[in-house]
């Protein structure tokens, strides 16, 4: 239910002895001195856990912001979905756990800044992305973005969500997991998990219960599901697509033999595509999440390709 979250919670920065995996950047900049007269030296810094995934980013000898992807701290990878309060609270110690490698973190005035909120779903992602094609949220007035066929987002100033096939990210192959994503932050994220405040505790029910309030206000669009050129003509016919005052069906039968005509007009008689439409209310029930849609680890993966 919970994927990245990025949290400000300044802590003393101290180092002794990093791992291997870890990597530490640093950047001088110049910031104003106190008296607003000049500038002096400061030194940002950032570090990187490339196992956990883990980054911390801090000033002037403090770690001050920690971002992380729970679902992949807790097990690994995030083709996993965090599935209840029980396993947010075990991955926000990991988290802790993580940013008490370079810094003194209690989390004890920590609050959120962005909380990035997912599910997955069984299905194809290219007829999940054409019923959301031409379908508007109320909180996002900006047209979508296609990246791919396999691949949408529809972005606001502080929330995106985002629809793409899960599968072909991790394996570079199509595959039947749809993953939606809600990206909060800023008054949006304090409006939707804090009440109007910062956001100080996440709770996994809080969080299931905004996901689905915020993709209910989508409303998408019928699609039908076509698989051979007499269902096609036949959409084609009802819906009186024409180039230049020419039918669809004009323009595709100008060709074909009497015989091969009326087998076609005979197919397309009897056909009744069906129409493939999401509804979010059913596939996001109001009292608990459904079932979890999962995929394995890249060398899981990797190792069934092999054998």
């Amino acid at each position: 239910m919970i994927d990245t979250v990025h949290i400000f919670s300044p802590a003393p920065l101290v180092v002794s002895n990093l791992p291997t995996s870890w990597r530490r950047s640093i950047s001088d900049k110049q910031v104003p001195d106190p008296d607003g007269i000049g500038f002096i030296p400061a030194s940002s810094f950032s570090f990187d856990d490339g196992v956990s995934g883990y980054h911390a980013y801090g000033e002037r000898e403090e770690i001050r912001y920690h971002r992380a992807s729970l679902p992949r701290l807790l097990f690994g990878h995030n083709g996993k979905l965090i599935k209840s309060q029980a396993e947010l609270d075990a991955a926000m110690d990991l988290l802790q756990q993580n940013a008490g490698e370079i810094c003194n973190a209690s989390f004890a005035n920590l609050h959120y800044t962005r909380v990035d909120l997912v599910w997955q779903f069984r299905g194809d992602t290219a007829d999940f992305i054409l019923a959301h094609r031409h379908a508007r949220h109320p909180r996002i007035h900006r047209d979508p973005i296609f990246y791919e066929a396999r691949s949408m987002a529809l972005k606001g100033s502080e929330m995106r969500i985002t629809m793409y096939d899960k599968v072909l990210k991790e394996f570079k192959c199509q595959g039947d997991v749809v993953r939606v994503e809600i990206q909060l932050k800023g008054r949006r994220l304090m409006e939707e998990l804090g009440n109007g405040n910062k956001v100080t505790k996440i709770d996994f029910y809080q969080c299931y219960q905004t996901y689905r309030r915020i993709l209910l206000g989508f409303d998408p669009n019928p699609i039908a599901t076509v698989s051979n050129i007499a269902e096609f003509l036949a959409i084609a016919e009802r819906e009186r697509w024409q180039s230049n005052g020419i039918s669809a069906f004009e323009l595709y039968t100008k060709n074909l033999s009497k015989r091969h005509l009326r087998r076609l007009q005979r197919d397309m008689a009897v056909c009744r595509p069906e129409v493939f439409k999401i509804n979010w209310a059913e596939l996001l029930p109001a009292d608990a999440t459904p079932p979890a849609v999962e995929i394995m680890e890249v060398s899981r993966f990797a190792e069934q390709k092999r054998q």
